[in-house]
């Protein structure tokens, strides 16, 4: 009985580390989005800063943005 719970708690472990890592790598992985202007570029989403190229708004991290 012992081995079975000692595999259950490795394959825990092993799952919970793998979430934290992908939490991780999501974390590192900015969504940059235009400032909301109202034109259809506002749901466009980019992997750099910068600035649109539809309206040349400034792109900003879309966790920044609340409306």
């Amino acid at each position: 009985m012992k081995p079975l719970f000692y595999v259950v708690c490795f394959v825990l472990a092993m799952l919970t580390c793998n979430n934290q890592s992908k939490k991780k790598a999501m974390q590192s992985q900015q969504i940059y989005v235009c400032i909301p202007c109202g034109s259809a570029c506002d749901t466009a989403q980019y992997k750099n800063s910068g600035t649109c190229s539809h309206c040349s708004m400034e792109l900003v991290k879309k966790s920044t943005i609340t409306h």
